[in-house]
């Protein structure tokens, strides 16, 4: 029987379904402990997040812990995958776990862990190896059989057999998942990593995701709805331009 803390029972009951969608779509877990040795984590780091005010009282309770919160520090015409009706900006500082010049589309595991998602074809490779090994560590091989897990199908399938798995064979697998991704990276997987994210688009916005964050400062946006062309040549958040904050602060703080 595998031991575990309460806290980390409590993590797995609450985000296991989320975990085994994220593995099965051969999705990098975010680190404090991994990153910093990759060299990527960065001390005191100011970024911005758009976000619901009914929300505030919630992201007030996470300050300083290890909570990860995706941010940007540069705007864009093409903002995506924002909150619905985000009313407010908040601006933050904190620990960066991951700093890179594109969206790279993390998601969240549970309300406390992101993992890299939309992973290039290199990535991805090594991560599917990556996980059919883990499940050969856990005797679970059967689980990938005539499985692809480029096809997003295949990764529903894989995804429920993940979650089928007794609590602790899915505890040894996603610690076992987690070491290998560290190892690969730690061995040179991290160069591709850096390719991935580092590479300039032409959309003009970024993502950094941090942990132990405070907030310094919040700001009402004034926005109702969603993001437009219109609302962000309004407020400046300009096609590859640095969002003009001096226009933000004039709108006042709440």
């Amino acid at each position: 029987m595998i031991k575990t803390s309460k806290s980390f029972k409590q993590y797995i009951n609450e985000a296991r379904w989320k975990i085994s969608e994220l593995m099965a779509k051969g999705a990098i877990p975010l680190s404090y402990g991994m990153m910093s040795r990759l060299g990527y984590t960065q001390e005191n780091k100011i970024a911005f997040h758009l976000m619901n005010s009914k929300n505030l009282k919630r992201k007030y309770k996470e300050q300083n812990t290890k909570t990860h919160i995706s941010c940007f520090t540069k705007g864009s015409l093409k903002l995506s995958r924002l909150p619905s009706n985000p009313n407010i900006l908040i601006k933050v500082q904190g620990i960066s776990l991951i700093d890179a010049g594109v969206d790279i589309y993390t998601e969240p595991s549970d309300k406390n862990r992101r993992w890299i998602t939309a992973i290039n074809t290199k990535l991805q490779k090594f991560q599917e190896g990556i996980l059919f090994k883990s499940l050969d560590v856990v005797g679970a091989s059967d689980i990938y059989k005539n499985i692809n897990i480029k096809n997003t199908k295949d990764q529903d399938k894989l995804s429920e057999k993940i979650e089928s798995l007794d609590k602790p064979t899915f505890v040894k697998l996603y610690r076992t998942y987690l070491s290998l991704t560290e190892k690969w990276l730690d061995s040179g997987g991290y160069l591709i990593l850096n390719d991935y994210t580092k590479t300039a688009t032409n959309f003009g916005y970024d993502e950094v995701v941090l942990t132990r964050w405070q907030i310094l400062e919040v700001y009402d946006i004034n926005y109702p709805q969603q993001v437009t062309a219109d609302f962000c040549k309004k407020k400046r958040l300009d096609y590859q331009g640095y969002v003009n904050w001096e226009f933000i602060e004039k709108i006042g703080k709440l």
